[in-house]
């Protein structure tokens, strides 16, 4: 039996694919770590990890103290 991926990886892999189908558009604010949290039912350091592959992927962008938007120009799919 095949162990359940980690939590953040989930996390990153949802909001990629929200990324990359425009469900969460350019430009647009990612939710807050407590609403990933919460719908997700991780807690801060596994949505922490899931920004840092995405922002690693060029999927998103960092302002600090403002918060996290998906790029205007997403990275091309690598899959």
């Amino acid at each position: 039996m095949t162990p359940p991926p980690p939590k953040y990886q989930v996390v990153a892999d949802t909001l990629r694919a929200e990324i990359r189908s425009g469900t969460i558009e350019p430009g647009q604010a990612l939710p807050s770590t407590a609403e990933l949290c919460s719908r997700f039912d991780v807690g801060a350091g596994a949505v922490r990890e899931a920004v840092l592959i995405l922002t690693h992927e060029g999927l998103v962008d960092t302002v600090p103290g403002v918060g996290r938007y998906a790029r205007k120009s997403p990275a091309p799919d690598q899959g």
